[in-house]
């Protein structure tokens, strides 16, 4: 579902006076996020000129707590601080909105203590529960929230390590974070496209574009060797994994990745 589609789907049900107490958004799409709170909150339906809208947009909002990672984890004590929150009245009449970022880092303590408030929401309260992943996060969770699943926001991809390339034929390639793994899917998207174009023009202005990958990586000259219908298939894999890198499981999408180079004797 598009960005624009789930503004229509919450702007619908707000509507209809049918929002649900807790949603859980699978992805790394925060700005959307961010229009669907304001959307809540907004007695406008989403302007973006009032008040509420911009005090949301301005991150301070008296009826919006946030909580996230402190440490690496999320705690008891910042649970407990979201329940007193969500006790409270809304300053604006409206809704009072917890949200949590990260919630792939809940601590058990803090995620069991947390249960009851989605097993027992406050009145005129929203919870939105952000994960980049669903693994990590206890089952019961999952399964209390609406599950909202992002679209890829598209953002500059970092700086592409040359290691990674060695690292994952030899399988031991790891990502600290999800948009190093897109990084590496958009690298090999640029690769993959530029042979294709080779391929097809026999112009090697692309080809040759990064002197130091073709050096140093053994897949250069490996790719060479596939044909264009080979060349078209990893193509469309990688992207396809690329636009699902969000919400993929990352030994997932590298296993899909080794499968089809295999096939084609890339690995």
């Amino acid at each position: 579902m598009s960005g624009e589609k789930i503004i229509q789907y919450f702007r619908f049900l707000k509507e209809k006076n049918m929002l649900g107490p807790s949603y859980l958004f699978a992805g790394d799409n925060f700005p959307l996020i961010e229009e669907i709170i304001k959307l809540v909150i907004c007695k406008n339906n989403l302007c973006n000129n009032c008040w509420d809208c911009k005090s949301v947009q301005n991150h301070t909002h008296p009826d919006i707590y946030i909580v996230a990672p402190k440490n690496t984890q999320i705690r008891i004590e910042d649970i407990k601080d979201a329940q007193n929150f969500l006790s409270l009245k809304s300053f604006g009449l409206g809704k009072r909105v917890l949200l949590i970022k990260d919630a792939q880092t809940f601590g058990l303590e803090a995620a069991n203590a947390f249960l009851k408030t989605l097993e027992e929401p406050p009145k005129n309260s929203f919870i939105a529960i952000c994960a980049t992943k669903l693994e990590g996060l206890l089952p019961t969770i999952i399964s209390r929230c609406r599950k909202i699943f992002l679209p890829y926001w598209e953002k500059e991809p970092l700086d592409f390590n040359l290691s990674w390339i060695s690292l994952f034929f030899d399988g031991k390639l790891n990502f600290k974070e999800r948009s190093e793994l897109s990084s590496f899917l958009w690298f090999l998207t640029v690769i993959f496209r530029n042979f294709l174009v080779y391929k097809i023009t026999k112009s090697e202005g692309l080809l040759f574009e990064n002197k130091n990958f073709q050096a140093n990586h053994r897949i250069f000259s490996r790719i060479n060797n596939i044909s264009v219908k080979e060349l078209s298939e990893i193509l469309e894999t990688i992207l396809k994994i690329y636009n699902a890198s969000n919400n993929i499981n990352e030994k997932l999408a590298l296993n899909l990745l080794k499968t089809k180079f295999q096939k084609v004797n890339i690995f």
